[in-house]
């Protein structure tokens, strides 16, 4: 009250939590997967696995920060993973070897990769923390006019198919 902030009631405090909590349960259901099978674990699961660790919300934090740091508690205590952004590179036919030596260096499998005429393109999966990280060494090392980088899907999941299956 003497900051100028509203004072709320405990029943409007626990709403807020409740809506923090669903929010943080529905992103991290999209971001983690099982490691082995790559399929995404339920909002239910997710929920149960917070409480185990004792993971409450916090209302002055923001969401997608609580969501970082809860990820982070819930790889070092269960078998979960971060899901993997999918990328695609392109760079001139002649930095082909900089560049692939670049990505194994980084341990970075390519998933397919083209060459045309003039440029050599390819589609990779990464882990996220690796992003920023391929990106700037990229460019430092085969310069930025020539390379083009972009993220295709930030959450890459096994879908359930037509019938319910995962494909």
């Amino acid at each position: 009250m003497e900051k100028g902030e509203l004072d709320i009631g405990d029943k409007e405090r626990d709403q807020q939590k409740d809506l923090m909590e669903k929010d943080i349960a529905n992103l991290l259901a999209e971001r983690v997967v099982h490691p082995d099978s790559k399929r995404p674990f339920s909002v239910e699961s997710i929920k149960a696995a917070l409480k185990a660790i004792h993971f409450a919300p916090k209302l002055n934090e923001p969401v997608k920060k609580q969501v970082s740091d809860a990820t982070k508690k819930l790889i070092a205590k269960y078998y979960i993973a971060r899901a993997e952004m999918k990328i695609k590179l392109s760079v001139p036919l002649s930095y082909k070897s900089k560049l692939l030596a670049e990505l194994d260096e980084l341990k970075v499998k390519p998933e397919n990769s083209l060459d045309e005429k003039d440029s050599f393109t390819m589609v990779c999966l990464i882990e996220p923390s690796l992003y920023r990280a391929l990106d700037e060494l990229v460019k430092k090392k085969l310069g930025g006019n020539f390379y083009k980088g972009k993220v295709l899907d930030v959450n890459v999941v096994m879908n359930r198919g037509k019938y319910g299956n995962y494909d």
